[in-house]
């Protein structure tokens, strides 16, 4: 089969005419493009923690662009090699989606948004599956991890299986309601804490009187991880050992009273514990290794050019 001239080269005048390139791709009108530019910018704006530059989008085209050519170009070569689907297959995926949706209407309406029809959207789903096909043959299936890989990775990266210390907290939280002052409820927060310290039960005076979204717990939030509380309610809880209850916390829009139910201490994670994690991690980034020189071959076969 003769090779498909379609576009590689990403120049910047290429990424300008980006969208017209998708088209060309016959892929626009699915929303594959918009949507990768979407998730690009979207994952960089969480990453950065603020809003996207000129940069940002520039960024967004070429990824997106080079997203859209290689997914044509493993459809060539699946269909070089004559990966076939069977309808059956199709049907199930096809189904899978569906019931994601609450109802019909709500399927219906989710394919409209992506400007697609339930036949376009059995041919992605189609074309999803033979590139799946293909990457299981040529990338997946031909990628060993050694155990001696795993204990190595381990070995040097020790730190990333460090489990943190975790503290058990029950909280009872005395808010300053409209039309009351901060001495009012200063003084019911003072009365609960005699009440704890001359022995009452934590969750039962949590139950009657916290004001906080646990209290229907009894206060308990559960075992939280030491650097990620509130750096004043962590010095508090650094003091206590288990069982013990801090004094009256004035903080934010009320008071709070800790209780120090469990500690777990800081520990490092053993092998047996992270060796699929660890196999995983190292599984993906050779499998990532080999596709890109696999692409790279590929982008030679299916040369593109645009005009």
């Amino acid at each position: 089969m003769p090779a498909v001239k379609t576009a590689v080269s990403l120049d910047n005048t290429l990424f300008q005419r980006a969208e017209q390139i998708a088209a060309e791709l016959e892929l626009s009108r699915s929303g594959l493009y918009a949507r990768a530019i979407e998730e690009f910018l979207g994952a960089r704006q969480a990453r950065m923690g603020k809003g996207n530059t000129g940069g940002d989008i520039r960024k967004a085209r070429h990824r997106a662009l080079e997203q859209l050519i290689e997914r044509k170009i493993l459809l060539q070569e699946a269909g070089d090699r004559k990966i076939k689907i069977r309808d059956e297959r199709v049907d199930r995926r096809l189904e899978a989606i569906r019931k994601r949706f609450a109802s019909e209407k709500e399927f219906r309406q989710a394919l409209r948004k992506e400007n697609l029809t339930e036949a376009g959207l059995r041919k992605r789903i189609k074309e999803d599956l033979m590139i799946s096909v293909l990457m299981d043959r040529e990338i997946r299936s031909k990628v060993r991890v050694g155990e001696g890989e795993i204990k190595q990775f381990y070995e040097k990266n020790k730190a990333m299986f460090k489990e943190p210390g975790e503290v058990e907290l029950g909280h009872l939280f005395i808010k300053v309601k409209e039309r009351e002052n901060w001495e009012e409820a200063g003084q019911k927060g003072k009365m609960l804490l005699k009440q704890l310290k001359d022995g009452a039960d934590f969750s039962l005076l949590a139950k009657k009187y916290s004001d906080g979204p646990n209290a229907k717990k009894g206060g308990n939030l559960g075992f939280l991880m030491l650097g990620e509380l509130n750096p004043e309610f962590e010095q508090v809880v650094s003091g206590l050992k288990v069982g013990e209850i801090s004094g009256l916390i004035k903080m934010g829009d009320g008071f709070h009273i800790i209780k120090l139910e469990g500690r777990k201490d800081a520990r490092q994670m053993q092998l047996s514990e992270v060796r699929a994690r660890i196999e995983s991690l190292i599984f993906t980034k050779k499998a990532e290794k080999r596709y890109r020189v696999w692409m790279k071959e590929l982008k030679k076969k299916h040369y593109i050019e645009i005009k």
